[in-house]
């Protein structure tokens, strides 16, 4: 018994080391610093010099003149060169820019690379010449920085109108869609965005949508009728109902929001609720009855409800600008970092609240979205399966990478 016993522990240990020297031999392919052009020669530092604003446009999603805000009005020159990198062995340390791969309008254009795009890291590494442990680090440290400038902008602000802007709104309502929609200040509207199933699960009951058959993250946003995103409700769980996704909107419109003034919303909102008291207007659902006193009542209901449908769309194109320039969020993304995914969902909304603000509906829809669709963004998207996009991400080919 005793000779077994020694005999089979002889064979634990030979496992047990067999298993660690083929783990030590196994290869491993990663990029290191000598494989990279130096940052200050990388592709994207040729880019950044020669200031093109279709280029700027196409790579991470707004003009140059709207990049250097944000490096310079928006703070985030000056976030980057005096915040230190954080450190879990030494919190105490001092910023040292002078010590970093990047500069501060590298790192913001790291940032936006990164959300505008679907490509993987290592072209990340190959654009802007940083090894994949700078990268990781420095990606979510410039994300980190990046919402905390937006934060501090109006422009950038996700902001509930007051009564002055309401009526404004309703004003720009009625002036393009008739006096039918008299106090309609704003269109709202849902979409969910993929995440990637986990292995735990709890964390893939909470974000499958049985609807949608898939693991997704359930959003909400209120459009205003110049573009912007007045109110949001981001990365709420999958599982959730639609009901308490909006509970947060149904607090504000009954607290917040004065007699008179309603959001338009499509057949899934409950509009005769008797708690919101009318202030969100919907056209009838399919096949609902209706009792109508007198032929004229009727004629005025039907077109009330046309001019409803007419003005939702303001809300598709919203959500179209909001998901169409920002890439990353066609990607499943981790579903065990919640705080991650949170940041990367604020920044989207509060970058597109920037860039219409600074550049106007107008604009984005001749310039913008012009370059945007030279390049594929709209209609490539909804061809592709996730294994495809990747390999067909618009800023990787800008670049001119084999695939």
């Amino acid at each position: 018994m005793r000779k077994r016993k020694k005999a089979l522990g002889v064979i634990i240990a030979l496992a047990i080391l067999g298993v660690k020297e083929r783990n030590q031999r196994r290869t491993r392919f990663y990029l290191t610093r000598g494989d990279l052009q130096s940052p200050n020669n990388s592709p994207w530092q040729t880019l950044y010099d020669a200031g093109h604003d279709s280029a700027f446009i196409l790579t991470t999603g707004v003009d140059t003149r709207v990049f250097h805000f944000l490096l310079q009005q928006g703070g985030f020159e000056h976030a980057w060169n005096s915040t230190p990198l954080p450190r879990r062995d030494n919190f105490s340390v001092k910023p040292r820019p002078l010590g970093r791969s990047l500069t501060a309008a590298g790192a913001l254009g790291l940032a936006l690379h990164y959300l505008n795009s679907t490509m993987r890291d290592v072209d990340l590494h190959l654009i802007f010449g940083i090894p994949p442990a700078v990268c990781s680090r420095y990606r979510r440290f410039a994300l980190t920085l990046l919402l905390t400038c937006l934060k501090r902008l109006p422009e950038a602000a996700i902001r509930w109108p007051n009564q002055e802007e309401m009526r404004h709104y309703s004003d720009l309502i009625v002036r393009r869609h008739g006096s039918e929609l008299t106090g309609a200040f704003g269109m709202v509207d849902g979409c969910h965005l993929p995440v990637a199933c986990s292995g735990s699960l709890e964390v893939q009951n909470a974000y499958y949508n049985g609807w949608c058959s898939s693991h997704y993250t359930s959003n909400l946003f209120v459009f205003a009728p110049d573009g912007t995103i007045i109110f949001a409700t981001i990365n709420a769980p999958g599982s959730w109902h639609d009901s308490a996704v909006a509970r947060n909107l149904y607090c504000t419109l009954i607290s917040d929001t004065p007699d008179g003034f309603f959001l338009i919303a499509d057949t899934a909102f409950p509009a005769s609720s008797p708690t919101l008291k009318g202030k969100i207007k919907t056209p009838p659902k399919r096949n609902a009855a209706a009792v109508f006193q007198t032929p004229e009542e009727a004629f005025r209901l039907v077109r009330f409800f046309e001019k409803l449908v007419s003005a939702r769309q303001a809300a598709e194109w919203g959500m179209h600008a909001l998901q169409g320039p920002f890439g990353r969020l066609k990607i499943p993304m981790s579903s065990n970092d919640d705080e991650f995914r949170g940041l990367v969902l604020d920044i989207c909304c509060r970058l597109h609240n920037l860039r219409t603000r600074c550049v106007g509906v107008n604009q984005i829809k001749t310039v913008y979205e012009e370059v945007w669709k030279q390049s594929g963004v709209f209609k490539d998207f909804a061809d592709m399966l996730f294994k495809d996009i990747h390999a067909n991400d618009r800023i990787r080919r800008y670049y001119v990478f084999t695939p």
